[in-house]
């Protein structure tokens, strides 16, 4: 579940629709038939206090070597977003969902620049197959950042590079 508080929504204009990609992943050492839904909550527009907009932070270029290894991604955001808006970058952060396959076992969230340079906002060790998923509520404030710095770990145990995909590779 990728849950908001209360009042806040994605809102989806009239006459648009959603796209949805999912896969799923067996890790057990058995073939199984599972079946996967996706619903949506519809909220009253009186009841609606903010609306958001959905972004990801991906890293594309992943080499996982054979063993441990860490990779870490800067997303430099003011820039971009003073750029477009016109005014210093004043996001606030609802929700985060990290994600990666049976190689991750590391996972970690800071803000990047500003006064608050450093400062977690989610960091998991170790793998459970769960979404793990954060909501905050209150929303972080990144006023003042420059943007998001993610790290993720992974421990593969092949003797292969493996890489960002799909199948027998990771995210």
């Amino acid at each position: 579940s990728q849950a908001l508080p209360d009042g806040v929504v994605v809102k989806i204009p009239p006459r648009h629709r959603i796209v949805a990609g999912v896969h799923l992943l067996n890790l057990s050492a058995r073939s199984m038939t599972t079946s996967m839904r996706l619903t949506l909550d519809l909220l009253h527009p009186r009841d609606v206090q903010t609306v958001v907009a959905p972004f990801r932070l991906g890293y594309g270029d992943l080499h996982i070597p054979p063993e441990r290894s860490r990779h870490t991604g800067e997303c430099p955001m003011a820039g971009p977003y003073e750029d477009a808006a016109a005014r210093p970058l004043d996001l606030k952060l609802y929700y985060v969902l990290p994600h990666y396959h049976a190689l991750g076992d590391y996972f970690r969230l800071e803000i990047m620049g500003g006064p608050r340079d450093g400062e977690v906002l989610l960091q998991m060790e170790g793998f459970n197959a769960e979404a793990n998923g954060k909501t905050f509520d209150p929303p972080v404030d990144l006023t003042g950042a420059t943007g998001l710095r993610m790290t993720c770990g992974y421990n593969n145990p092949t003797g292969e590079e493996v890489n960002w995909g799909i199948g027998d590779q990771e995210m």
